[in-house]
């Protein structure tokens, strides 16, 4: 189960930010999908952990729905079904 909550000031289609904490699982490959709620693809993802510095993330893609971030442990490997929590931004 993914838990999202949003902060929104979204200003028309284009322009504007949306936010919100995350947290979910991660499947097999260390990937979570987050919806982020905005009426279009956002030009910019950040993504901050808002848990154990040592693992790091990165965005793979991002849609009119949703952007996708992959989690890594310490060494490198994915960090495959384990709960993280991230706090976003998006910008359209």
């Amino acid at each position: 189960p993914v838990t999202i909550r949003h902060n929104n000031n979204i200003s028309g289609v284009f322009g504007g930010t949306r936010r919100g904490t995350t947290t979910g699982t991660t499947n097999a490959s260390g990937v979570l999908t987050i919806a982020h709620g905005a009426r279009a693809t956002p030009k910019q993802a950040i993504v901050t952990l808002a848990m154990d510095a040592s693992h790091s993330l990165a965005v793979l893609s991002k849609t009119s729905t949703q952007f996708t971030v992959k989690f890594f442990d310490s060494t490198g490997a994915p960090l495959a079904s384990t709960s993280v929590t991230v706090d976003w931004q998006v910008n359209i």
